[in-house]
């Protein structure tokens, strides 16, 4: 039984390098966030943040 699975995202190099630096402050790492995201998400069956909003932020 496969327990965890591979993927990848394109996204903007300066929003990755800013996460990675605020994230790493947290003791946490990409996969954590994108972990708890998912899991978020299947449980609500939602996307339970401001889509808007953090377009708005990373399209600047």
């Amino acid at each position: 039984m496969v327990t965890s699975a591979v993927f990848s995202a394109q996204i903007y190099w300066k929003n990755k390098e800013e996460t990675i630096n605020v994230l790493s402050g947290m003791d946490w790492c990409m996969s954590d966030v994108i972990r708890m995201l998912l899991t978020r998400v299947a449980i609500d069956r939602a996307l339970t943040i401001d889509v808007n909003h953090a377009q708005h932020h990373f399209d600047t």
